[in-house]
């Protein structure tokens, strides 16, 4: 090509093997849809195919029309890295934009270089003629009030209405996975709007939900602890190859590894919901006796 275009070698550079980006490309998420058949009734996923490629920006930071391209590349990079020859077709791919605010200048950009944006649902915008791949972008703030709570509390801004139907709605979810992502999504929330959370702790009903969430916390924690304890007092009896002490070590073990449960927990819930000591013993119904020696570990 150098020589190809040796005639201009002067106003062109040339750059062998240019590394794009210094850290390693990482999707955001990506959800595949493992039977094309299967009907997706949420508005948010209307659009999904197989491969979808989803980006989430965090409120304090703006979509620009560099991510948007950003995101369109990753798409086509993961159709394009696969082992086998079109394994991934190009019907089969979409990418998603998720963010707190509307990308109002970008959208404009979009219309500017022979795009166009369409409003399809609440919070809900479909972007044609810059790619072939089906592109939205999702406006968190503007969602459906009570159908996109876990995605409307992932706000800086939450307002009481969408908390509490968020907490409503986890509280019915007992799955083991469920959970997990509900604490997830919960101390997210209550870290960006803690504000917020004091006027909702004060209501009897979220109160209750509340508690209810975190005393399953204190209840794995305090498993987990007794087991730690039991392995280390075991260790520690056998060092003193005395059985008397190995029974020791463990009732020792099990009393502590409690007590840092306990602790944990108590600390959690003060830093999250930003109450005091006693009130955080309130919501996990810890007993007046075990809280003595609760208060000398704070």
């Amino acid at each position: 090509m150098r020589l190809e275009f040796i005639e201009y070698k002067d106003i062109l550079s040339f750059t062998p093997e240019f590394i794009l980006g210094k850290e390693p490309l990482r999707i955001d998420l990506l959800i595949v849809k493992k039977n094309a058949e299967t009907v997706i009734k949420n508005h948010i996923g209307n659009i999904f195919r197989k491969i979808n490629i989803i980006e989430f920006k965090s409120p304090s930071d703006n979509i620009t029309i560099d991510d948007y391209s950003k995101v369109a590349g990753y798409a086509y990079l993961y159709k394009g890295t696969n082992r086998k020859v079109n394994e991934i077709r190009f019907e089969d791919l979409t990418v998603s934009l998720v963010h707190e605010k509307k990308p109002k200048q970008m959208m404009e950009l979009i219309k500017s270089s022979g795009g166009t944006v369409s409003r399809e649902y609440p919070g809900i915008y479909y972007v044609y003629g810059i790619t072939a791949l089906p592109t939205q972008i999702v406006v968190t703030s503007e969602l459906e009030q009570y159908t996109h709570s876990a995605l409307r509390v992932l706000s800086e801004n939450v307002c009481e209405e969408d908390a509490a139907d968020f907490l409503i709605k986890a509280d019915k979810l007992t799955m083991p996975g469920d959970r997990s992502n509900i604490d997830a999504v919960l101390e997210a929330s209550i870290a960006a709007n803690r504000s917020m959370y004091d006027i909702i702790k004060g209501r009897k009903d979220m109160n209750d939900i509340l508690r209810d969430f975190f005393s399953e916390e204190l209840s794995k924690a305090r498993t987990n602890g007794i087991e730690e304890g039991i392995e280390k007092g075991i260790e520690k009896g056998i060092e003193k190859g005395i059985e008397k002490g190995i029974e020791k070590g463990i009732e020792k073990g099990i009393a502590q590894g409690r007590e840092n449960a306990l602790l944990d927990s108590v600390r959690r819930i003060m830093n999250s919901l930003k109450v005091s000591a006693d009130q955080a013993m309130d919501i996990l119904g810890i007993e007046p006796d075990e809280r003595k020696v609760l208060y000398a570990g704070l």
